[in-house]
Parts: C-alpha cells; sequence; structure tokens
C-alpha cells in the first residue's frame, strides 16, 4: 500500500477470552484488494496477509524486501510480520498453552493487541536466539517458564510500565 494511500479497512479489538480473535482479531473492509473479514487466520497465506494489514505502514518496506533503519537499528519488516505470525500460531493451536495464559495476564494488566503480540515474540526471539548460540536444555520448557516469569515480573512493575513499541 502506498503511504498516500486512505486505508479502507480495519480490526476490531481481540474478545477478552477468545484465543482466536487474539491470534488475529477480526478485520473488515479491502486489504490490497481482498475483502479482509474472508481471510482464515488458520490458513498460513491467509494470516500473513491479516499480518501485513495490521502492518499496512510497512507495506512498500515488505514488497521491496528491504531493512529498514529504526531508532538507529536495523529493523526487518518481514521478519517483524513472521515473528507475529509465530505468536499468531502458537495462540491458533494452543501450543504452548502459557502462550496464551500469558496473553490473557498482559490483557488483563491493560496491554493492548500489538504490544501483547511485541512482548511474546520478543520472548521467543530470545528463546530462539539462545538455542542458536549454544543453550542446551529443556528449550520448550525454558519459554514456558520464561513466559510466566515475565507476566510476574510485568505484574509487579504494572505502575511503572512503558509501551513496548
Amino acid at each position: 500500500m502506498a503511504s498516500d494511500e486512505a486505508p479502507t479497512f480495519w480490526f476490531d479489538d481481540p474478545v477478552a477470552d477468545d484465543r482466536q480473535s487474539w491470534a488475529m482479531p477480526a478485520g473488515h473492509g479491502s486489504y490490497r484488494g481482498l475483502e479482509v473479514e474472508l481471510l482464515d487466520p488458520g490458513d498460513e497465506d491467509e494470516l500473513i496477509l491479516l499480518l501485513d494489514a495490521q502492518h499496512a505502514e510497512l507495506a512498500d518496506a515488505v514488497d521491496s524486501g528491504q531493512a529498514m533503519i529504526v531508532k538507529g537499528e536495523p529493523f526487518s519488516p518481514r521478519l517483524h510480520l513472521v515473528m507475529h505470525q509465530i505468536v499468531a500460531n502458537q495462540l491458533l493451536v494452543d501450543e504452548p498453552p502459557e502462550t496464551w495464559q500469558t496473553v490473557r495476564r498482559l490483557a488483563g494488566m491493560g496491554y493492548d493487541w500489538h504490544n501483547v503480540m511485541h512482548l511474546i515474540a520478543r520472548l521467543i526471539s530470545d528463546d530462539v536466539y539462545g538455542g542458536g548460540q549454544g543453550e542446551t536444555g529443556d528449550r520448550p520448557g525454558r519459554l514456558r517458564t520464561t513466559l510466566a516469569a515475565t507476566t510476574r515480573r510485568l505484574a509487579a512493575t504494572a505502575g511503572r510500565r512503558t509501551a513496548l513499541t
């Protein structure tokens, strides 16, 4: 989507106790010639289109495949969408279940959809990076423990919360 085009689509806020709506909130309107409400988040190709629409401001960079510089750091728009996709897939299949438990806790603390997705994606990214650095052990168990510990830490500091994006 060119930056001068007005969006003709929008997304609802997720429903508090609806795991699928936290994976991908309901969309409305048209994006890239597709009716957003007809796209199925359970289909990998359609999920990435929905995530692309959620990040329409990145469309030109995603289409070009070029990295961006954000706050002085390199940023890959495609990798950003893939990280959202990983979290969405974990929610869609409820594996690990701690992802959904973490979403519910963070939402209860007032975090919005995008910040919740970013926080969990960061934890997953850190876990994958650790595995690539030779860390061994029960990686799924480590991620589960990290998800639970993070929400406890955030709950303890909820009054001092700042935006995660």
